[in-house]
C-alpha cells in the first residue's frame, strides 16, 4: 500500500505491480482517474451536508426504509438535518448507537 499526495487538480495514472505472498508477480496494471480540487464529501468531523431523507414521518412502512430483517425504529425517527440541530456540539454526524447497532447482530442477519 502507498499513500500519496496530490499537489494539484487534474488528471493523473498511476501503474500498479506487485508480488503476491505465493511469490508471483502481479502483472503492471495502468489506472487513470481525475483529481479534484477539493473533496466532494465531508471529512470526519465536518459537518453533515443538508439532507431531507425520508422518515417514519413521512414513509410510515419502516421497510420502505430498510433492508434489515430486524429493524430498529430509532434511527428512521428523525432526519439528518433534525439530528444535526439536535446535536449538543453542532457537529455530531451520527450516533453511536447507530454504529454499534450494526456491530451488535450476529453475522447470520446481515
Amino acid at each position: 500500500m502507498a499513500l500519496t499526495r496530490f499537489d494539484r487538480a487534474g488528471p493523473w495514472g498511476v501503474q500498479i505491480s506487485g508480488t503476491l505472498p505465493d511469490g508471483r508477480a502481479v502483472a503492471p496494471n495502468r489506472v487513470r482517474f481525475e483529481v479534484a480540487s477539493r473533496p466532494r464529501s465531508p471529512a470526519v468531523g465536518d459537518m453533515a451536508p443538508p439532507t431531507a431523507n425520508r422518515t417514519l414521518a413521512t414513509v410510515p412502512d419502516i421497510a420502505a426504509l430498510t433492508s434489515d430483517p430486524m429493524p430498529d425504529p430509532e434511527p428512521d425517527a428523525m432526519t439528518v438535518d433534525e439530528a444535526v440541530a439536535s446535536a449538543t456540539d453542532g457537529r455530531r454526524l451520527c450516533d453511536a448507537r447507530l454504529l454499534n447497532r450494526a456491530s451488535a447482530r450476529p453475522s447470520s442477519t446481515r
